[in-house]
């Protein structure tokens, strides 16, 4: 069972390493007694304050209990999003729980090489999640918990808006529109533009 989750988002796998019922309603896998291991990959392990909060988080959950152990792989961030997509494109995710980003997140949901996590929501009486969360459905199911929300601020290009007589958005079907509206395939210019992206 593999996870996703990133600036925002946890998101689940296949490959499930501990009883789960599949993903069709079917009877839960066999559980043979022995201690699961799931393999944990982020990016975030080696990552100052924030490694060693989320290394203590997984320790003490790995004490609290004796079912499943939870083992912390790094893989550094400038790296993270190509191998995942690589693995992606190959047919298998290399984790159990996978942190993602933003914009990850959807693509590793649409590869259909995710667990739908609405069980373990309804083992654990889960039942307020918040509309970040949306992003995180597909056909009914979630895929993915958010762990992070931030706010990402736009910036605009005001002489690109005033060259094309456009004002600024005020609705993110507005933004979706201006967008469009701004951009030019033939001269390489977009209506929105993100380093961040992968």
């Amino acid at each position: 069972m593999a996870t996703v989750a990133g600036a925002g988002v946890a998101l689940a796998a296949c490959a499930a390493p501990v009883a789960a019922p599949s993903a069709s309603g079917g009877a839960a896998a066999v559980n043979t007694g022995a201690r699961q291991t799931v393999r944990y990959l982020s990016w975030w392990f080696e990552e100052g304050k924030r490694g060693e909060t989320w290394n203590a988080f997984i320790k003490e959950f790995n004490e609290s209990q004796t079912e499943i152990e939870v083992v912390a792989e790094n893989i550094p961030f400038d790296a993270y999003a190509t191998k995942t997509i690589v693995a992606v494109q190959s047919g298998q995710l290399d984790g159990d729980i996978l942190m993602a980003t933003p914009e990850l997140a959807p693509r590793l949901i649409r590869s259909d090489l995710l667990y739908p996590l609405d069980d373990v929501l309804t083992r654990n009486n889960i039942t307020d999640l918040s509309s970040a969360h949306d992003a995180l459905r597909k056909d009914g199911h979630l895929y993915g918990l958010d762990m992070v929300t931030v706010a990402f601020g736009i910036l605009y290009n005001v002489e690109r808006y005033e060259e094309a007589g456009i004002t600024p958005a005020t609705t993110p079907e507005e933004w979706v529109e201006v967008s469009a509206a701004l951009t030019d395939r033939d001269n390489q210019k977009y209506g929105l533009w993100a380093t961040h992206l992968v």
